[in-house]
């Protein structure tokens, strides 16, 4: 089994490709897509957005879609658990990145 980890808030946030990276900009590429070149195309890692069956959207979408519809379920409906204190804060300039004191869930 081989893994592929990518950055794609780094991808997403780089100003060499994305004028203005941490502005969200709703219509940013909106009317645009026929003067993308080819280099540009593959600049960003669009997730989501639009229709699935006309947009980009990610390959394991569905599968992951199920996955988390079923942990929701289990972690809500099957399990008791509390939450202890912990440091949610999420550092940006590190990879990977996690929460500072990761996520802590004790089984009651």
């Amino acid at each position: 089994m081989q893994w592929v980890v990518l950055d794609i808030y780094g991808t997403d946030h780089d100003s060499r490709h994305i004028k203005n990276p941490e502005v969200f900009k709703i219509d940013r590429y909106v009317e645009n897509a026929k003067n993308i070149s080819y280099e540009e195309e593959y600049a960003m890692i669009a997730q989501g957005g639009g229709d699935f069956r006309t947009m980009h959207r990610c390959a394991g979408e569905w599968i992951t879609l199920h996955t988390l519809r079923v942990l929701a379920n289990h972690l809500v409906n099957k399990f008791d658990f509390t939450i202890p204190e912990q440091d949610f804060e999420i550092a940006l300039d590190q990879f990977p990145t996690y929460p500072q004191d990761g996520v802590l869930l004790f089984k009651d």
